[in-house]
């Protein structure tokens, strides 16, 4: 077998792979086998078989084809590890030359991991701030919770300013009807700002069947462009009218949640705020620290392969984190008049950075000699193991090689990250 390569723009390598047609035999004699398994000719068991009769019935480039598929899988995979290439995302094949009695030449264009060189991330310092949780947000805590306890009651009497309105709502911008702009059954809380000012008061003294036109600037920072500062026409029909009673905030409230007092249910929530702080610093920190490690570093060039395959693993976050608000994605593009390609363009910037902060800690592993012991690794396979006890597909494929490197890669980066913590922050 023989083989050339030929460096591309951007990280990309083009391999060129020769496989003698006397090496190619054993892929013949194999593509053949299993080609006679799909076919039934009479008088011959399978592995009995003659190739020039098998030819005769599949043809015999098909025979051919199928020996440079066994092939190509059982050299690539071979030369990559040979020739210690660090690769990423999917290869393109394509056959250069496949005819009886001659050699199979096959290329392969593949996107390399680029190469980073470190900074001294030894000296990055960035001060912890001063855990504290103060009692206005102990409070606030206490008011949210009050309002998940507070009943509705619905009132026959014009909206006060501490009600809950339920209403149809259509909205217009020069007389044409918004895109989305309609609703029914929408509710207002009277006591809580509105995304456009001005709506709750417009709103004030209605009663239930009332209808009422008016016009509001909406925000000029709304996420809408088109719409941003500019009057739109409102036309709403209240449908009922709910007087909110919140509970007191006692002791008896605090054995809702299954607390002996108020004191405990303030202890309970300042512990749970503090946890949330803690891991709210953690998470700036880490952060600060890693833009400042790939600030200092030095990466080759990344290939377009590899931002494009970032940035759509990051549009599927965003289709993800907005089915669990209820956000349709196509709904989503739409209201910001984008399709998921240009979508992909906005988050190419960040698909680099992205990638940049993984090559680094990826190479702060390797600088530190970080390893994840058979111990690390069993826990996190045990609780794999947990999350896809109900789904046995899915649990045989956590079981995997695959899946175990997955978690060694995913052990080793959590530690180097914590060492870098360690490093910045005495």
């Amino acid at each position: 077998m023989q083989l050339n390569s030929k460096t591309l723009q951007k990280n990309t390598l083009e391999l060129e792979i020769e496989i003698p047609a006397e090496e190619l035999k054993a892929f013949l004699d194999k593509a053949a086998g299993l080609l006679a398994l799909e076919v039934k000719i009479d008088g011959f068991r399978p592995e009995k078989v003659p190739f020039d009769i098998l030819a005769k019935r599949v043809g015999e480039m098909t025979i051919y084809e199928k020996a440079a598929e066994l092939a190509v899988e059982k050299t690539y995979p071979k030369i990559i590890k040979d020739e210690r290439l660090e690769t990423l995302g999917s290869q393109e094949i394509s056959i250069v030359k496949l005819a009886p009695g001659n050699p199979l030449i096959y290329k392969a264009k593949v996107s390399l991991l680029p190469k980073i060189k470190l900074g001294d991330y030894h000296k990055i310092k960035i001060p912890r701030k001063k855990i504290e949780v103060s009692e206005e947000k102990v409070d606030a805590a206490l008011h949210d919770l009050q309002k998940m306890q507070t009943k509705e009651v619905l009132a026959n009497r014009p909206v006060g300013k501490a009600d809950k309105v339920v209403l149809d709502m259509e909205m217009f911008l020069n007389k044409v009807a918004l895109e989305g702009g309609q609703t029914k059954n929408h509710s207002v809380f009277m006591a809580e700002s509105y995304y456009v000012p001005g709506l709750t008061d417009q709103l004030l003294g209605l009663s239930a069947g009332d209808c009422k036109e008016f016009s509001l600037a909406f925000p000029k920072e709304h996420y809408q462009k088109n719409l941003a500062g500019k009057n739109i026409d409102f036309k709403v029909k209240i449908t009922s009218v709910f007087e909110l009673q919140p509970p007191e905030i006692n002791d008896d409230f605090a054995k809702i949640f299954r607390q002996e007092s108020l004191d405990k249910l303030r202890n309970l929530l300042r512990e749970n705020l503090l946890r949330e702080t803690e891991n709210q610093e953690e998470a700036r920190l880490e952060e600060e620290i890693l833009k400042q490690v790939v600030a200092e570093s030095r990466v080759e060039d990344i290939p377009e392969a590899l931002v494009n395959s970032e940035a759509h693993k990051m549009v599927h976050e965003l289709e993800g984190s907005l089915a669990e608000r209820g956000i349709n994605f196509e709904d989503y593009l739409k209201n910001i008049k984008k399709t998921e390609s240009q979508l992909m363009l906005d988050f190419a910037p960040r698909a680099v950075e992205r990638i940049k902060t993984a090559l680094a800690i990826k190479e702060i592993a390797v600088a530190e000699k970080i390893e994840a012991t058979d111990a690390e690794i069993e826990e996190e396979m045990v609780k794999l193991a947990e999350a896809y006890k109900n789904e046995p597909d899915l649990l045989e494929q956590a079981r995997s090689e695959e899946s175990r490197q997955y978690l060694v890669n995913i052990i080793k980066n959590r530690k180097a990250v914590q060492l870098l913590k360690e490093f910045s922050t005495k």
